[in-house]
């Protein structure tokens, strides 16, 4: 899907770039100060509701039926968290381009799905 490639490079470089010390502020708020402070957690929440939101319709704009759009958004989102803590720990890339891939597997297995569901509404 487009765009999964792009996003995760981009990551990659970003933290090759910063020696592995950049990371994303929200998944540290949300993970780290969400129980000391409600509103921080509220925000984090925000910014991912947001992100979901606009990987949704970017999804749905490439061809994805809106369920398949929505499970894509939080799977990119899940995935690419994950693999900047894996970059940052490891102190390598490796684990954004690995997301690229597995994102752009999941976007054909979901834009299969969408099509089976093309069919059967037919």
């Amino acid at each position: 899907m487009y765009g999964t490639n792009t996003a995760c490079t981009g990551w990659a470089a970003n933290l090759d770039a910063s020696d592995f010390e950049n990371g994303c502020i929200i998944a540290l708020v949300g993970l780290e100060a969400a129980s000391a402070s409600p509103a921080l957690k509220d925000e984090a929440a925000t910014a991912f509701a947001s992100w979901e939101e606009e990987l949704t319709e970017m999804a749905t704009s490439k061809g994805l039926g809106a369920p398949q759009a929505r499970r894509f958004a939080a799977a990119f989102i899940g995935s690419v968290e994950g693999a900047i803590m894996l970059a940052r720990t490891r102190r390598q890339s490796r684990a954004m381009l690995d997301s690229a891939d597995a994102m752009k597997a999941y976007a054909r297995s979901l834009r299969v799905e969408t099509e089976a569901a093309l069919q059967l509404q037919r």
